[in-house]
């Protein structure tokens, strides 16, 4: 490659860090990865309580208490990250949208969709004030109930469940939290919280994927072009 050709090679390089659709990408890379690790987590604690409810996997007290005990240490584990990982999404997304779209559109439909969404969802209330309950409280009691309809041969149903008496000890649960917790019957089965606010957050970030993809596609096009003539500059040289 001659000079003017480098020189050319440098001033595209430049204009593809400098253009806003490369701006856009950079920014949603840390926010991306925020919801990488949500998914991880996720995923680790709905399979571990899968694995305990699933009456082929299920250990009894009485075939391996201490198998049984490690289970229930690395559920409270899977929680704790599970419930940090939400918080940090959470988190990153208003820093993303407070940074990039504060006083546009998106912003303006960003605030309209979180209040649509989340604001009247207990379970995302309760997933948010379990956070803080982590933090002054500890870890949740939990326990496992087995259950048999003795007119059929069907297996057992497993239950992980939280204690609505012992988590009511704590006072700094929200209004919409607590009225919650006293509307369950005595027990609070893990699994169905868990789920209820996981759909409702995929449903969210899908809209918010599409939102934002729609709004930078010519940017981004426009990047991707710039891109292409830097990666033929590039195999010409070689």
């Amino acid at each position: 490659m001659n000079q003017e050709k480098y020189q050319e090679y440098q001033a595209l390089r430049q204009q593809v860090e400098k253009h806003p659709g490369f701006q856009y990408i950079e920014s949603r890379r840390v926010h991306d990865n925020s919801l990488k690790i949500y998914g991880g987590n996720f995923k680790q604690l709905s399979g571990l309580l899968s694995f305990i409810e699933n009456p082929g996997t299920y250990l009894r007290p009485e075939v391996d208490e201490k198998k049984r005990s490690e289970l229930f240490s690395e559920l409270h584990r899977h929680l704790h990250n599970y419930l940090a990982a939400a918080e940090s999404l959470a988190s990153h997304t208003r820093s993303y949208i407070k940074h990039r779209h504060s006083d546009d559109r998106i912003g303006s439909a960003y605030s309209d969709k979180v209040q649509e969404v989340f604001s009247g969802h207990v379970p995302t209330v309760l997933i948010k004030d379990f956070r803080n309950y982590f933090l002054h409280a500890g870890l949740p009691k939990s326990s496992i109930r087995e259950s048999f309809n003795l007119d059929t041969r069907e297996p057992p149903r497993i239950q992980v469940l939280l204690k609505v008496e012992e988590l009511l000890k704590w006072k700094k649960w929200s209004s919409a939290s607590k009225d919650f917790l006293r509307s369950q019957e005595k027990v609070l089965r893990l699994s169905q919280l868990v789920a209820s606010y996981h759909n409702n957050l995929v449903s969210f970030y899908g809209w918010l994927d599409e939102l934002l993809d729609v709004e930078h596609k010519e940017e981004v096009e426009e990047l991707n072009a710039l891109t292409a003539k830097v990666m033929a500059m590039e195999k010409a040289r070689r």
